[in-house]
């Protein structure tokens, strides 16, 4: 069986895509958290907890779907990618990059110089 080295361009720029989405993340919880170590456990951990929680029990598989980004990002790493899916991951992008990342920018902003 010969070896095929062919990759579609929309696989790769759904790897890049989730690459930023995933440096973004870190950004947002290091400007929201300043403490890198934090914001690193959090990234890290958040994978672990959604997925708990998807296991738990039923009601926990509806917000994992919606709000785990590692989740959500799995269309644009596949190819399977659907107005449902688009929705799941802007819901995603909005509460894991968004809305930590202004108030990150916003705690920089008003800290006082020292």
């Amino acid at each position: 069986m010969a070896a095929s080295w062919h990759v579609d361009p929309q696989t790769v720029l759904g790897w890049i895509a989730v690459m930023v989405l995933m440096t973004a993340q870190g950004l947002a919880m290091g400007l929201l958290l300043l403490n890198a170590p934090a914001a690193i456990v959090i990234c890290l951990a958040g994978t672990a907890l959604w997925s708990f929680v998807a296991q738990l029990c039923r009601a926990g598989e509806t917000p994992a779907a919606w709000l785990d980004l590692n989740t959500t990002t799995g269309p644009l790493m596949g190819g399977a990618w659907t107005w449902e899916a688009a929705a799941r991951l802007a819901t995603s992008v909005l509460a894991w990059i968004v809305v930590p990342g202004g108030l990150g920018v916003l705690r920089v902003v008003r800290r006082d110089v020292s």
